[in-house]
């Protein structure tokens, strides 16, 4: 009796656990409400900004892909996408040099009921990127925290 209670319980658990995996997967791999934040925290302007992420070229027209440096995020953009494995980010810096740098955005999604989204923060020569993710139980939208978890910045 305690064998067959034993291996119903192993069972219910591993069903449980490889229902979380499915769930897991299905968040990586369909679409996903996502924020994009963008900003410049940096000493010069940035202009020509472009983020292919996926199919999505962000941010979306013309008029926001210039930055004055003002440390904050004056722009954000919400969309239904899937999260690539990769993001291709491209600017051009106040020095008139174009900056094009590969993120693997994917391996930074570590719990996708708590994914909120991504910001980009341009300083200058480099991209920090951040994570945005609800805190908690994950449920409530607006309480949110950033953590960053890319910088191209090159040790010199």
């Amino acid at each position: 009796m305690k064998i067959r209670l034993s291996r119903s319980v192993t069972i219910a658990a591993l069903t449980l656990a490889a229902a979380g995996c499915v769930h897991a997967e299905i968040a990586m791999s369909g679409k996903v409400s996502q924020i994009f934040e963008f900003g410049n925290d940096g000493h010069g302007i940035v202009r020509d900004v472009k983020v292919h992420y996926g199919s999505l070229v962000i941010p979306s027209g013309t008029a926001h892909s210039e930055f004055d440096p003002n440390h904050m995020t004056p722009v954000s953009e919400a969309w239904n996408a899937v999260i690539p494995e990769s993001a291709e980010i491209h600017w051009v810096s106040a020095d008139g040099k174009t900056h094009n740098v590969t993120a693997p955005i994917r391996s930074f999604v570590h719990q996708p009921s708590c994914f909120d989204g991504f910001r980009f923060m341009f300083v200058d020569d480099h991209v920090d990127l951040y994570v945005i993710s609800r805190k908690g139980d994950c449920t409530k939208l607006f309480d949110v925290k950033t953590t960053k978890v890319f910088s191209s910045k090159r040790e010199q």
